[in-house]
């Protein structure tokens, strides 16, 4: 059996047999090559750019469905306030007095003295006199006696009721003995000859003539009335 193997192998290594398993292998081997070459050329060929790469796509990412939109607010465009103005035009600025009157008509009774004491008739005793008494009939008319603004009304039981208003530059009026049928109120801006009121009684001083008791406040102390609006 071994003899006729070898006998039919030789004859196919002979003459036409052998050249034809040898092109068999030749095709063979050009076809694997090919197949080899055709791979590489596949893995070095660029990916198109229509393509998605999707080794570059992180399963993290989420798009956003909408669009999104700065917020819009329904409100009219206003330019924003000069600083300059601002700062040349306060809004909480006060009057000041730029010349002062007589708060009411009528004649010096009793003048301002912070150092020698006085004789109160209502009382019987020697006391200083921190004001001017003006003397005038009950319901006459009081007015301020320089721009300012109302700062304070009340009553003392021995002053009677009583405005007070600032000056400016710090000087504060007091108007004492007027009747309670007041015509400003508190945080009033009053000019100069603007009627505030109607003269009283001034209780601690009832036993003297009927009268406006007038006191003038520098920087919070007494200071003499005439002398400082210029009048004395």
């Amino acid at each position: 059996m071994s003899k006729e193997k070898n006998s039919v192998i030789g004859k196919l290594f002979s003459g036409k047999g052998f050249y034809m398993v040898l092109a068999g292998c030749l095709i063979a081997v050009g076809v694997a090559a090919w197949s080899a070459t055709a791979a590489i050329n596949d893995f070095k060929k660029p990916q198109s750019s229509n393509e998605p790469n999707n080794s570059y796509i992180s399963s993290d990412i989420v798009s956003s469905e909408e669009p999104v939109q700065n917020e819009i607010i329904d409100e009219p465009y206003s330019e924003p306030e000069s600083v300059t103005e601002s700062a040349s035009e306060p809004t909480d600025a006060k009057p000041v007095a730029k010349y002062f009157v007589m708060p009411i008509s009528g004649s010096v009774e009793k003048d301002y003295d912070n150092k020698t004491l006085q004789y109160s008739a209502t009382f019987g005793d020697m006391r200083l006199h921190l004001g001017v008494d003006i003397v005038a009939a009950s319901g006459t008319s009081v007015v301020a006696c320089g721009d300012g603004t109302v700062t304070n009304i009340f009553t003392d039981l021995s002053l009677g009721t009583i405005v007070e208003i600032d000056h400016g530059n710090g000087i504060v009026a007091r108007y004492c003995g007027l009747n309670e049928d007041i015509l400003v109120n508190i945080d009033d801006t009053v000019t100069a000859s603007q009627k505030i009121g109607t003269l009283g009684i001034v209780p601690g001083e009832s036993a003297d003539s009927a009268h406006l008791h007038f006191e003038l406040l520098k920087n919070g102390k007494h200071v003499s009335p005439l002398k400082t609006m210029g009048i004395e």
